[in-house]
């Protein structure tokens, strides 16, 4: 990720990912858009997106959410809802 994050900040480029891994989106990315069935769900900073009630609306999981070393949130999914 940092390839990326890299030479979009450099350049003051907009780049797109499609993640699936709630970690790696909060520790790289500025903006994230929750997509469900094809519709947008929710959008914003992580610290607005990544919520315990989004993972268990979108993913089915309640999820713990922990701050990491770097600010980062860090999501855990305990178990299946």
């Amino acid at each position: 990720m940092q390839i990326v994050r890299r030479p979009t900040r450099e350049r003051a480029l907009t780049t797109v990912v499609v993640l699936h891994d709630l970690n790696i989106a909060t520790r790289f990315s500025d903006r994230i858009a929750v997509k469900r069935g094809g519709r947008l769900i929710c959008h914003g900073g992580p610290d607005v997106v990544i919520r315990t009630d989004m993972s268990a609306d979108v993913f089915g999981v309640e999820a713990a959410l922990a701050s990491a070393p770097d600010g980062s949130a860090t999501v855990t999914p305990p178990r299946a809802v």
